[in-house]
């Protein structure tokens, strides 16, 4: 389950270059559904012309194959089988590789933008603050790279549990509380300039079909997931559980440090309130850490 949900990844690499676009209350909700829509048909295509040319059970078959360390080469087996011929499975697997290179390469630009942005917002080390987003850039890329030393398929499997509650769990909290904030005619911006400004602008966020339903099935969902992810303490499993908890708890320490260095500038700072947008500079400024 846990390689699907990293299957359908990527989906929502808009979400972190939103500010790019002219109209992103109707862009990213469409970009996020055709995507997920389309991904999702094309993976089932593939699946079923897979299984139509190739055996899946038996000792040859590509799901013991793949059990087996450097033979789950399915899309090579796959042209090969189809096309008759050795050097369009050749070809082809490089496709499949060149395929991998730019979906990784999307992501990264994606994900770079978060230290920067975050750190622009009072809500992490203001070091990622200090240009255009090179150094978020140089950061996650190189983080990648240290990465790909781990076993492929722990790193998918630790990669896909530790994001289950800190990315989607947490995502459909988040903006279950906002909706209820702003149905409740209440604010949770303090602290975070970008709400407090579309708060402050009289802006509505996206609107939520059968709201909080989906919200509740997200949460749900994820959870359960992650609860039954392999773990060490009770199934001596890779730790993929505590592993997730571990990077869930760094986090949080993270933001209190920041958050904590952004009260204790605001305080010293009450003498001269900042002015409307400024909230974030003070944060910055001072978050020398």
């Amino acid at each position: 389950m846990r390689i699907g949900i990293y299957d359908m990844t990527g989906y929502f690499d808009i979400n972190f270059i939103g500010d790019t676009f002219k109209n992103p209350k109707r862009i990213i909700p469409l970009a996020c559904i055709l995507s997920a829509a389309t991904i999702g048909l094309v993976y089932f295509a593939v699946y079923i012309a897979v299984l139509a040319a190739l055996p899946w059970d038996g000792n040859n078959g590509f799901v013991a194959r793949c059990s087996r360390r450097d033979q789950c080469y399915v899309g090579a087996l796959f042209a090969e089988k189809v096309t008759s011929s050795n050097l369009f499975a050749r070809v082809f697997a490089l496709l499949v590789a060149l395929t991998i290179f730019g979906s990784s390469f999307a992501l990264l630009v994606g994900y770079a933008t978060i230290p920067a942005a975050a750190a622009k917002d009072g809500l992490f080390f203001s070091w990622f603050a200090k240009d255009d987003g090179t150094r978020s850039l140089y950061f996650i890329g190189a983080l990648s790279a240290a990465l790909c030393f781990i076993d492929l398929e722990i790193l998918i499997e630790a990669v896909a549990t530790t994001r289950l509650l800190a990315q989607f769990a947490a995502q459909a909290f988040g903006l279950w509380l906002i909706k209820y904030n702003e149905t409740n005619n209440t604010t949770i911006d303090q602290g975070i300039p970008s709400l407090k400004k579309n708060h402050q602008n009289n802006q509505h966020f996206w609107r939520i079909p059968a709201h909080p339903l989906p919200e509740i099935f997200v949460i749900l969902g994820f959870s359960f997931v992650f609860i039954t992810s392999p773990n060490y303490i009770f199934h001596r499993q890779v730790p993929l559980l505590e592993s997730g908890i571990l990077v869930l708890l760094s986090g949080l320490v993270v933001f209190s440090v920041t958050k904590s260095q952004c009260r204790s500038s605001r305080s010293t700072n009450n003498n001269s309130l900042p002015a409307a947008g400024e909230e974030n500079k003070i944060c910055v400024d001072t978050m020398h850490i």
